[in-house]
């Protein structure tokens, strides 16, 4: 798989479990060669607070980076397959009510654990992540543990 067929499993992925919202996944030339990957809960920024995509009741994000990226100079090739990978995590929560009066908004984490793998183990660790979260965000809205500035989104999004 190359990196290019790697973006676009990502994206079906995601979007098999969240069909209605928006996930970032490109190529990140600037620090480091990388592929970076951001989910949100919305599908268009107008659907957050203020419509900002920073406003996403999802704080998500990963990092794809491999050897391969490595040997890239300025003429990138996406088309060059990929042996092994790692996927690692930024950030892994969602905004919930807050517990503390001060707070406008509490974080729930979830786990998630590095992987090293070819493409196809990291498509199936993203899936196994993606399941969770919805199981994590479908459980707080049983529970009413969404703040009400997200509830419909996440009633529209998930149900």
């Amino acid at each position: 798989m190359n990196t290019t067929q790697l973006i676009t499993e990502i994206e079906k992925t995601y979007y098999n479990h969240f069909p209605k919202s928006k996930i970032f996944v490109k190529f990140n030339t600037n620090l480091y060669r990388s592929i970076s990957i951001t989910c949100c809960l919305a599908g268009d920024k107008s659907e957050n607070i203020s419509g900002y995509w920073d406003n996403d009741i999802l704080n998500v994000r990963f990092r794809i980076i491999g050897e391969k990226f490595k040997e890239f100079s300025k003429n990138v090739d996406l088309e060059s397959e990929l042996e092994t990978v790692s996927l690692e995590n930024y950030s892994k929560s969602y905004h919930v009510k807050p517990t503390s009066p001060y707070m406008v908004y509490s974080s729930k984490q979830l786990s998630f654990r590095k992987i090293d793998g070819n493409p196809e183990k990291i498509i199936k660790s993203l899936d196994g992540f993606f399941i969770k979260l919805k199981n994590s965000l479908l459980a707080d809205l049983e529970t009413d543990n969404i703040h009400p500035n997200h509830l419909e989104l996440v009633k529209n999004k998930i149900l």
